[in-house]
């Protein structure tokens, strides 16, 4: 609830707390525990609930400027790409039917396979587009360049390794790899790929993409799917905050509002 009778829905992960107080993304105010009026999980459902008029409420992040052809680090920090990605995917797709390929460069530079293009390189190395739907692709961020902007999110820790992104467009598996997409097997993916893309780590499912939301899906909550499928992945080997992931080579995944691939590296 803020001043002037207006709320704002944010992802929880946005909020710090301090005993009966609390604070809101980056900003210095700091609030009472009794400013919050509803909690909700990602399926809708309500965990708690005061009164409120709904009519007032503003959903953040709202829309982001975005620029055709111009690169979106250009004009936003690192850290909030990583965290406002789907927000960012949402955009571009909305974009897609008047700017064509010069909005998805925004993400990176691009390439074409058959009958799609796809982003080679960046933090959305993997994303692919067809028929105008975006499918979002990931490669792992640098932690020393999340690290100043993260607080208590949890950080899975996994092996180092290759990342690669599947797709289903129209029935086919595509892989993308290193920057190059070719063909893949499905094999027992099937069963996931209608809803999910799916990301690998030395050719082993690391976790899931929402193809709808594309928000990356939660290690728990990628696990659970991944064990009532019966179909093998990746378990972390510790689960860490950030003063104590002493680990000098990993990849990383950081539960935000999305979850953020990160790696790290000491060259």
């Amino acid at each position: 609830m803020r001043q002037a009778g207006e709320y704002w829905d944010v992802p929880f992960n946005w909020l710090s707390f301090r005993g009966q107080y609390f604070t809101c993304y980056r900003s210095e105010a700091t609030l009472p525990l009794h400013r919050i009026v509803r909690i909700y999980s990602m399926d809708g459902t309500t965990l708690f609930e005061r009164r409120y008029v709904a009519e007032r409420v503003i959903v953040l992040p709202g829309p982001l400027e975005i620029s055709p052809g111009i690169r979106i680090e250009k004009h936003m920090d690192v850290f909030d790409i990583v965290r406002m990605a789907p927000t960012i995917l949402w955009q571009i797709e909305r974009l897609l039917p008047q700017h064509g390929e010069e909005i998805l460069r925004v993400l990176g530079d691009i390439s074409e396979y058959h009958d799609m293009t796809y982003v080679t390189e960046g933090y959305f190395a993997g994303t692919i587009v067809a028929d105008n739907r975006v499918l979002r692709g990931v490669s792992p961020i640098a932690f020393k360049a999340l690290a100043k902007g993260l607080e208590n999110q949890r950080i899975y820790v996994y092996g180092k390794g290759d990342v690669s992104i599947i797709h289903d467009v129209h029935g086919r598996h595509i892989i993308i790899r290193e920057g190059q997409a070719e063909h893949h097997e499905g094999g027992s993916l099937h069963q996931l790929t209608e809803r999910y893309s799916v990301v690998l780590l030395n050719n082993k499912i690391l976790t899931l993409i929402e193809r709808d939301n594309k928000i990356i899906v939660g290690p728990t909550r990628a696990r659970r799917i991944l064990r009532k499928l019966s179909i093998p992945h990746h378990t972390p080997d510790t689960i860490v905050k950030k003063e104590w992931l002493w680990y000098k080579e990993a990849t990383l995944l950081i539960t935000d509002y999305d979850t953020m691939l990160s790696e790290k590296i000491t060259k």
